[in-house]
């Protein structure tokens, strides 16, 4: 499962790149509007995204592709989250991409954060994403954010990890 935000380890590096984006959005600095996010399963993408939602300075509404049947109204928001989006179906993609579509040619004061991975082939063709956003890729946990991310876990557990897990 995702990491909560109180839970959260490390990442400053992309939580520091998307809110230099929006800035640069907030600025008119930049006609970007859409960041997506690239990663193999179970790097944290999800979790990134919760803490996102949680921290940044904007007015944030997140979904997630798997479930997403039609787009919820993102009227009255800075930042759209999106998790899952190579997991939406076709059209709800579609819908997505003709959004940021707008979103940039309006050049409207709003950020897409779309997470998805890229060890797996999507339902649909990623060429217009790729096309109307720029990508990060999020990497593994440094050994420092592992070390404190066993630290977590063990306090979370009450008891130290068995030894095979903590120099794993």
């Amino acid at each position: 499962f995702p990491a909560p935000p109180e839970c959260f380890v490390g990442r400053e590096e992309a939580i520091r790149e998307v809110n230099d984006v929006l800035a640069a959005i907030r600025e008119g600095r930049t006609a970007l509007r859409a960041l997506q996010v690239l990663s193999r399963s179970g790097v944290g993408k999800s979790s990134l995204l919760l803490k996102l939602a949680a921290e940044l300075d904007a007015a944030c509404v997140a979904v997630d592709g798997r479930r997403l049947r039609t787009l919820p109204s993102h009227e009255a928001c800075d930042v759209v989250l999106v998790d899952h989006v190579e997991a939406a179906s076709p059209a709800v993609l579609d819908a997505i991409l003709d959004r940021i579509e707008t979103t940039t040619s309006r050049a409207l004061p709003m950020l897409w954060v779309l997470a998805r991975r890229n060890d797996v082939a999507a339902a649909a063709d990623l060429g217009r994403l790729n096309d109307l956003s720029r990508s990060m890729a999020l990497e593994d946990f440094s050994p420092d954010e592992g070390r404190v991310l066993l630290e977590r876990l063990e306090e979370e557990l009450g008891e130290p990890l068995l030894l095979e897990l903590a120099v794993a």
